[in-house]
């Protein structure tokens, strides 16, 4: 009946016993393999942006889609429903006409829901299990939750501050530029860990206080925490933020301020601190060499970690150079932005003055007579009468043109034609000229398909 020989039905068999073919998979269903290899694969940014469009229990509204812009560093947010009015073609939405390769992450109101370079998909539950109603019912509870561990973190960063909230933003200010790329994140943890704020032990509320202020120990570095409440999307700065902090607080810390540098700064809590202002570590200087001065050799000495004895990671090495390829590539794409804007503009100036001289141009010719304005010129070596077998009108010559009009404002004036009359009426020959045509071509229509 199977219309196989022996060893046909004996390799169908095989084949069926197999787990891994698809015969196996149709007909005892997926393994748990295949399970957890479907489950492993990203959903598509475009599956997301369907179920975002065609889901009735979702609102465009609520979702916010990050690309990745060629002229900026950071990745750019708009609202799913924004309309295209920057990328060519039929597309209504923005995020639907940009290309799927720039699309970086998408948010459910302030939650990420879908990252692509973090592998995150709250959509389908393809990487954790989270799907999108789950996280749209249960929004409110985890923004709550949110907030509180927000506001908490935030009071003891004012605590360590000293309750100067401008200070605080000058902090939050600082995070940005790292997250722009207008500098590294070693600079920002270096300048935050100076006296004007957080201190050399980050902030830590321990024996002798934030900054030596007195108080009891609540456990790991507010600055680490601070750090910690960056959002999800901007999860590789924070770890570069993480461990940037890591590596200060592993080794002494030096810090500088104009001519006035004290090189032996340490993590030593009995060591008297520095003063360093705020201006002077919002500069985010490096670390300052331990050969600065003598007076620094003979206070180094005197310590069981000397600053000299700290050997920078491989890590920290590169950080400079990051940085410098980062304020390159800044350079350049600021370089090319201020071209783009310059040509643009140039553009424009060019444009009004060709504008202005076409507005001219045809409010002179409708000021002089009609006579002269109506005139037809004559083709190149085309005489008059010939002209007028052909178009039934005489013509005039550019050069005759031009003396008819040269003419016009030598006489007019003193008692005569006004030498400016606007007359905006149509020629009467024109006018017959169309209805004589628009009726020859009535004729023909009638005669061509009625035959009449």
């Amino acid at each position: 009946e199977l219309q196989r020989g022996r060893k046909g039905v004996l390799a169908r068999l095989r084949r069926l016993a197999d787990p891994s073919t698809e015969g196996h998979r149709r007909l005892f269903g997926a393994n748990s393999v295949s399970e957890i290899e479907k489950s492993a694969r990203l959903s598509p940014a475009r599956d997301c942006f369907q179920r975002i469009i065609w889901d009735p229990a979702l609102d465009q509204k609520d979702f916010i889609v990050a690309y990745r812009d060629r002229f900026k560093v950071e990745p750019q947010e708009v609202r799913f429903d924004c309309p295209n009015k920057s990328v060519s073609g039929a597309e209504r939405l923005l995020v639907l006409a940009m290309p799927e390769h720039r699309i970086e992450y998408i948010k459910f109101r302030r939650r990420l829901v879908w990252h692509k370079e973090l592998r995150i998909d709250r959509f389908f539950g393809t990487r954790d299990g989270l799907k999108i109603n789950e996280v749209v019912d249960g929004y409110e509870s985890w923004f709550a939750a949110e907030a509180r561990a927000a506001r908490s973190i935030r009071a003891r960063a004012l605590e360590c501050l000293g309750g100067d909230a401008e200070r605080l933003a000058e902090v939050m200010r600082c995070v940005r530029r790292a997250r722009t790329g207008a500098c590294a994140a070693s600079d920002v943890v270096h300048a935050l860990l100076s006296d004007a704020y957080f201190g050399l032990a980050g902030g830590s509320l321990g024996v002798d206080g934030p900054n030596g202020r007195g108080g009891e120990a609540k456990g790991e570095p507010v600055l680490w925490q601070l750090f910690s409440t960056l959002p999800e999307e901007q999860t590789a700065l924070r770890e570069e933020l993480l461990e940037a902090l890591r590596a200060q607080l592993s080794r002494p810390i030096s810090w500088t301020e104009g001519p006035a540098a004290n090189p032996s700064i340490r993590l030593d809590s009995a060591q008297p601190r520095a003063s360093a202002s705020r201006a002077g570590s919002l500069r985010m200087l490096a670390p300052a060499d331990a050969e600065d001065t003598g007076d620094a050799d003979d206070r180094s000495a005197q310590s069981d970690r000397p600053l000299s004895d700290a050997t920078p990671t491989p890590q920290q090495e590169a950080w400079p150079q990051r940085s410098a390829r980062k304020s390159e590539e800044e350079a350049y794409q600021e370089a090319l932005r201020e071209a783009l804007i310059e040509m643009q503009k140039e553009g424009e100036r060019n444009g009004a003055i060709l504008m202005g001289l076409s507005c001219l141009s045809v409010a002179w010719y409708f000021s002089v007579p009609p006579d002269i304005r109506r005139s037809k010129f004559c083709q190149s070596g085309q005489s008059v009468q010939e002209f007028v077998d052909v178009f039934g009108v005489e013509c005039v010559q550019p050069q005759d043109w031009g003396m008819r009009v040269l003419e016009h404002y030598q006489t007019c004036g003193a008692g005569g034609e006004p030498c400016v009359h606007f007359d905006f009426s149509v020629d009467p020959q024109s006018v017959e000229a169309f209805y004589a045509s628009v009726e020859a071509a009535t004729e023909w229509f009638r005669a061509a398909f009625f035959g009449a």
